[in-house]
């Protein structure tokens, strides 16, 4: 994820530093793309990255590849990915939970 860091000048005359995700306005609009691209994206590369393993070890099993570091690393790459994904599911699964759970 890109950060943002933009000073931030206060009535004191001190410098303060405030941190955003990059793509975000001070006031919190969106300039680049919402919530919804950017977890398409983020899915689409998690799948990239799968497909760039699978293409690997293949590659490897079949013979046209002698590279078998660069095949486990590719492996090792996408299963990161994928189970930073799962973890990253499994905290929104939580929350919900939490939310749901909340008395009104």
């Amino acid at each position: 994820m890109n950060v943002n860091m933009t000073p931030k000048v206060g009535t004191d005359g001190s410098i303060q530093d405030t941190v955003r995700p990059a793509g975000l306005a001070a006031d919190g609009a969106d300039q680049k793309q919402d919530f919804a691209s950017l977890f398409t994206d983020a899915l689409q590369q998690v799948n990239s990255a799968e497909v760039t393993a699978d293409r690997a070890l293949v590659d490897l099993a079949l013979g046209r590849s002698d590279d078998i570091a660069g095949a486990v690393i590719e492996a090792e790459k996408a299963q990161l990915a994928f189970g930073a994904t799962l973890k990253i599911r499994q905290e929104a699964l939580e929350a919900y939970d939490k939310v749901m759970r909340m008395p009104i």
